[in-house]
């Protein structure tokens, strides 16, 4: 399991670059938890 996380953790970075696009998606998320 341990191995997986760190394989999203080295995505993050990437996903980083598309956070402005992902701004609206975050702010769902957040309103759903």
């Amino acid at each position: 399991r341990g191995e997986i996380l760190s394989e999203h953790y080295k995505l993050l970075p990437a996903d980083l670059r598309d956070i402005k696009q992902l701004d609206p998606v975050l702010e769902k998320a957040q309103l759903d938890c």
